[in-house]
């Protein structure tokens, strides 16, 4: 690659003050042809100098990366990936579980759950799974800002718990998702958010473990009414815990069968 026209690329960059760069610009600033604009965002792509968010879409350093390969914040790089796809959207999953500190696992993927891709993407060194859902379904996030004035969207504590029973067998996190909402047992606000999630959110599976598994912490009849009134009629039995088999006690108001011995 030609080391002038790097050189020429970041002063360029750094003279339109461009975070994000569009395929198609340097072509009469430089007097190059759509190939060798291509060929040269595809090298500075390859070598880790600039990020590609989207065909024809690079995110870009202000000036030549030291050691010659960059690497953004991971929330920087979310952020400005949302925005160019143009998603509602928050992180949830493992990133979500370790911000609040129900787990100390290391975060080797982030999950975000949107409402306009679906599957996994790398980001440079970064790794996401995109969770497509319906606009609705995205619900009042928590923002967080960090530095250069970003923002960058994150599931709150009552629906980080909720995906997690939810969504439990792509986390794997029941029965230990039951042990969250314990530690959190003496905060009436958690619970009646997690309420409120689980009815704007949850799918007929959740209700039916959450509500339950509220109940039986609190035997608090008017906090759970909401959930139960939520729920359609069912001949199945389902487990409190999917993988703790389907010996224990039944409890018809719910079709749970408890085999959950805490």
């Amino acid at each position: 690659m030609n080391p002038t026209m790097i050189s020429q690329f970041f002063a360029y960059i750094q003279m339109q003050e461009k975070n994000i760069f569009y395929f198609g610009e340097l072509q009469k600033v430089f007097n190059i042809s759509s190939q060798q604009e291509k060929d040269l965002l595809s090298n500075l792509s390859r070598r880790g100098m600039i990020i590609r968010l989207k065909r024809g879409v690079y995110l870009v350093p202000q000036k030549i990366p030291p050691g010659g390969k960059w690497q953004p914040d991971s929330l920087y790089l979310i952020s400005q990936f949302m925005k160019v796809i143009g998603a509602k959207y928050y992180i949830g999953g493992l990133y979500a579980f370790h911000h609040y500190g129900l787990t100390n696992q290391l975060v080797n993927e982030i999950t975000i759950y949107n409402d306009r891709l679906s599957g996994k993407k790398r980001l440079g060194n970064l790794n996401i799974q995109l969770i497509k859902i319906a606009s609705p379904k995205i619900g009042e996030p928590v923002t967080l800002s960090f530095k250069e004035k970003e923002q960058v969207n994150i599931s709150r504590l009552s629906r980080t718990i909720l995906d997690a029973i939810k969504d439990w067998s792509r986390f794997n996190t029941l029965p230990t998702a039951f042990e969250w909402i314990k530690n959190n047992i003496q905060d009436y606000g958690f619970l009646s958010e997690l309420v409120n999630d689980t009815i704007m959110y949850g799918n007929m599976s959740s209700k039916r473990r959450i509500g339950y598994f509220l109940y039986k912490q609190t035997h608090d009849k008017k906090l759970v009414e909401p959930i139960l009134k939520k729920l359609t009629a069912s001949k199945s039995w389902l487990p409190l815990d999917p993988q703790g088999g389907t010996k224990g006690l039944t409890k018809k108001e719910w079709r749970i069968i408890d085999n959950v011995h805490n």
